[in-house]
């Protein structure tokens, strides 16, 4: 199945680097590139959680998954995983409070999940978050750079 979702934050780039996981707002979830599911949601992280800069990126991305390698609703439904293990949220929690984030998400990499997706209720209406742990497979479809004119105090697209 193929996902578009939006990414917003301080840098622009063409591929998504593995080295930059965990760096931004993103990683209150876990080790991974966050996504939004609707455009609302990543202007919200590019504009109002990445705001220590004055220049911000909005990025149209996609990826293409297999059903058996996507976890929808981690938030509310287990994964079986390759091992034939049950896998919950509260326990991908508890492993990441074990092992530490970086080893709980190649943990599930290991064992099938290249993505998963939750429901953040303490963030706008911009639907799911989407949570990717294989990053070769995130192409970047379209980027938009946006700048905080001071003067009439908004963001502003300029490409």
């Amino acid at each position: 199945m193929e996902i578009i979702a939006w990414h917003g934050g301080w840098g622009k780039f063409s591929a998504v680097d593995e080295k930059y996981h965990g760096s931004g707002e993103g990683d209150s979830q876990g080790w991974g590139f966050y996504a939004a599911e609707n455009r609302v949601g990543g202007e919200y992280f590019a504009r109002y959680m990445h705001c220590r800069n004055d220049k911000v990126y909005l990025h149209k991305i996609r990826f293409e998954i297999q059903e058996h390698e996507f976890w929808k609703n981690a938030d509310k439904t287990g994964k079986k995983l390759s091992t034939g293990e049950i896998f919950s949220y509260s326990k991908y929690f508890d492993l990441r409070q074990k092992i530490g984030d970086e080893m709980a998400a190649k943990y599930l990499r290991s064992n099938g999940v290249k993505a998963f997706m939750l429901w953040e209720t303490d963030k706008p209406p911009h639907g799911y978050t989407y949570v990717i742990l294989q990053p070769e497979i995130v192409q970047v479809v379209e980027s938009y750079e946006y700048i905080f004119d001071v003067k009439q105090s908004y963001w502003k697209k300029i490409a």
